[in-house]
């Protein structure tokens, strides 16, 4: 199996959830200002730091498939 991760669940702050499934892709549309890039910016904040606080995402959980040394060559490639 090769190593993957994938963001399973997106909580924002006004209390909605998305969940996501491994093979889905997400799309964010709206106005300026509407928040677009900054969740984007947050996701990959708490991806990093799980201690993040974000403005518009309160929460991010993470899937991880395979072994953890495989998973770390797929990153740092």
């Amino acid at each position: 199996m090769r190593p993957s991760i994938w963001v399973e669940e997106l909580q924002f702050s006004d209390g909605r959830v998305i969940n996501i499934a491994k093979d889905e892709i997400i799309v964010f549309v709206g106005p300026n200002n509407a928040g677009k890039s900054v969740s984007l910016k947050e996701t990959v904040a708490f991806i990093q730091d799980n201690n993040n606080v974000g403005k518009v995402i309160k929460s991010v959980k993470i899937k991880k498939e395979g072994e953890l040394e495989k998973l770390k060559n797929v990153i740092a490639n």
